[in-house]
């Protein structure tokens, strides 16, 4: 069966569901909520099915052959001894994890560097045309790392900075505080108006790394986001020839205030995935002229990662918010000299009359240290293999030298303990993203409650004669 998968490959499944979804949607065949999940379920089947093809298999006909085995007490004691590799140390800022792997019968260790992490993000945005962003995340201590990001262009600036404290072996904090300037095109009931909208973001999140069996770690996070309101007052007139008119227009854009709680969960349901699933709620209130609109509002997300054979990975993520939902798809590719560049794809669907948006993201990443595992430190969903693991055969035994048998199942090779429980994104890595529960984009809208107001009036037809009206505008 798995020599028939062969013949799939990432490239056709990602064609493949892109032109499917684009034909549902486009037809109308489906909502885009029912669009985002059948999307997500489809591409998480799809990416199993490649992976199982391009996992490694075993003949039918190449049956494993059990037998006694007779090995002396120092043949595993030189064996262990003889197979251990305690990695490489690189600089200051590199850590050395165990990685156990039973390959071989022996043990080796990996080490994954926790050096800087550079990116270079073009991007295009139907709202705000094309922008760049760069990303500069380092380690400042052993357990800290900061990462920085920015986005500049004509329509759309962005900073935001990422503070992430490991306070032990099993949690994690990270602390945001950002900006986004962005310029939309409102229309108004006199006309339409571009203007320039200011939102300032703040989160908190706090992460356990659980470790158990496909339950990777769990996460709480508390976020604020806010809108800046904005008055673009216009005076205008009408006249005719028996009336003349002089009217105000506030054109005023309510900003949206969000307040948002999400509990997120992360699971690795094979050695090549993992997924991320959020619940939560959100309270959003706009700014109107008579008042607060207030909405409060369930949210949810899913994020699935699945890496591929020759350093591909896919990812595919759905974020339903209480002002806009965000659907996701990209393809990475990781080299071995610790380069990784990315293709994103990301429509942004606005609630309550605001904005929808579709973007385009290149991404290249470059990561600095000299660990040779760099392609590894790279990959996001790293995580190590299954430790070594005692012999498991109740009915054969090991045959020492003084002809004493001792039970298999209770012999242990050197070292094999468990491994310590790792994340599924190193602190480097995570400090280098922006949280995906924040706002996309600015969360703002027309005041249509900010109605215009009549400032003179006059009947021309009562006007002496000789007279006329200075128009202004």
């Amino acid at each position: 069966m798995r020599n028939k998968l062969k013949w799939i490959n990432l490239p056709t499944a990602f064609l493949f569901l892109i032109a499917f979804l684009s034909w549902a949607r486009c037809a109308k065949l489906i909502k885009p909520a029912v669009l985002a999940t059948s999307g997500f379920f489809l591409l998480f089947g799809f990416s199993q099915v490649i992976s199982y093809a391009q996992s490694p298999y075993l003949d039918d006909s190449k049956e494993i052959q059990w037998q006694q085995i007779h090995v002396s007490k120092q043949d595993i004691l030189n064996k262990a001894i003889g197979t251990l590799d305690l990695g490489e140390y690189t600089n200051e800022t590199t850590v050395i994890r165990p990685n156990f792997n039973a390959q071989g019968g022996g043990m080796d260790y990996r080490s994954q560097s926790n050096g800087k992490l550079i990116t270079l993000s073009p991007k295009y945005s139907e709202q705000n045309g094309f922008a760049i962003g760069g990303v500069l995340a380092t380690p400042i201590s052993k357990n800290t790392a900061l990462g920085v990001l920015l986005n500049a262009g004509s329509d759309r600036n962005e900073w935001l900075v990422n503070a992430g404290w490991d306070i032990d072996d099993r949690q994690r904090v990270i602390a945001s505080l950002g900006q986004l300037r962005q310029k939309l095109d409102f229309t108004f009931l006199t006309a339409m108006g571009r203007s320039q909208i200011t939102q300032n973001n703040g989160a908190f999140s706090y992460q356990f790394l659980m470790g158990r069996n496909w339950l990777n770690s769990a996460e709480l996070n508390a976020y604020i986001s806010n809108t800046q309101s904005r008055n673009r007052s216009k005076t205008f007139y009408t006249d005719t020839t028996s009336f003349y008119e002089l009217w105000n227009d506030p054109r005023r854009i309510a900003g949206g205030r969000v307040e948002g709680l999400q509990a997120r969960m992360v699971m690795t349901p094979s050695e090549k995935s993992s997924l991320k699933l959020g619940f939560g709620g959100e309270r959003l209130n706009y700014d109107l002229l008579i008042g607060k609109e207030k909405y409060l509002r369930a949210t949810g997300s899913a994020e699935l990662n699945q890496q591929f054979a020759y350093g591909y990975n896919l990812a595919a993520s759905a974020n339903f918010a209480s002002s806009q939902n965000k659907f996701a798809l990209g393809l990475s590719k990781t080299f071995y000299e610790g380069q990784q560049f990315e293709i994103n794809l990301a429509a942004i669907r606005g609630r309550d009359n605001t904005f929808d948006d579709n973007q385009i993201t290149l991404n290249f990443t470059q990561f600095l240290g000299s660990s040779p595992s760099h392609a590894e430190a790279l990959n996001p969903e790293s995580k190590n293999s299954q430790a070594l693991r005692p012999l498991e055969a109740s009915s054969s035994s090991v045959k020492t030298d003084d002809s004493q048998k001792v039970p298999v199942n209770q012999t242990w090779l050197a070292f094999s303990d468990q491994p310590k429980p790792q994340w599924v994104s190193s602190l480097v890595y995570a400090v280098a993203k922006k949280p995906a529960f924040l706002p996309a984009q600015v969360n703002a809208k027309v005041d249509a409650t900010a109605t215009p107001t009549r400032m003179v009036a006059i009947d021309k037809t009562q006007l002496p004669l000789g007279s006329f009206i200075d128009k202004v505008s």
